[in-house]
């Protein structure tokens, strides 16, 4: 009788011990396709954020050139402003032979 009571302790507790591997490893493969799932999610975040950072040097580029573009031009009106001379009739005729071409349509 005592070595059956002990058979049945030690059943129980081998029960016990499985349906707890059982949790345990079913709470293991949750984590396991949690954490493929959220390292596919960081690979697509990646791609993401290395286009945005592409695409955030090349707007920059473009705000250089166009910075340089600018103060070339600004550089050039300015030196135009003091080569030219100031009297309102050559101005007149300055202006009308640089756009006469939209003026006479």
């Amino acid at each position: 009788k005592t070595l059956e009571r002990q058979w049945k302790v030690y059943k129980k507790c081998l029960n016990d011990i499985t349906s707890k591997a059982a949790v345990i490893k079913r709470q293991y493969n949750n984590s396991k396709q949690e954490l493929q799932f959220r390292d596919e999610e960081l690979g697509h975040l990646h791609v993401a954020f290395e286009s945005l950072k592409t695409e955030n040097e090349q707007l920059h580029q473009r705000v250089i050139n166009q910075e340089t573009e600018y103060q070339s031009i600004l550089n050039k009106l300015s030196h135009h402003k003091h080569t030219k001379s100031t009297s309102p009739i050559s101005t007149q005729n300055h202006y009308y032979h640089t756009h006469k071409h939209i003026l006479e349509g």
